[in-house]
């Protein structure tokens, strides 16, 4: 058996294909790290644009509640003085048939909010 050892110049050239061989290895792993990096964005970004769309809708949800209940609070509002205008006549026309002519007091008087 003969102990042949490789050339200088044929042990540089595979040594020159082992860093080529490593350099193309590493583009391909940079290359799988920033697909993998991407990916990683893209669903991040996709979970961040489904939490805005929660956020609008329960902001859209939130504006027409208020919305609502001032609709709400005005009718309610309007009832209440139509319901003491109303009081108001009916008390000025009972006391006018028994002959008492007063006019009510101011305190009774309803104002909108008044509570606050």
């Amino acid at each position: 058996m003969s102990d042949q050892r490789p050339s200088t110049a044929s042990f540089r050239r595979d040594l020159d294909l082992s860093i080529e061989a490593l350099f193309k290895a590493l583009e391909v792993f940079q290359t799988a790290e920033e697909a993998k990096e991407i990916e990683r964005l893209e669903k991040q970004n996709a979970i961040l644009r489904h939490k805005v769309r929660v956020c609008r809708k329960s902001w859209y949800l939130a504006v027409n509640l208020l919305y609502e209940s001032f609709n709400v609070m005005l009718s309610l509002h309007n009832a209440i003085r139509e319901c003491n205008r109303v009081e108001r006549m009916a008390n000025k026309d009972w006391l006018a048939f028994w002959g008492i002519n007063a006019e009510p007091s101011q305190h009774t008087k309803y104002k909108l909010m008044g509570w606050i």
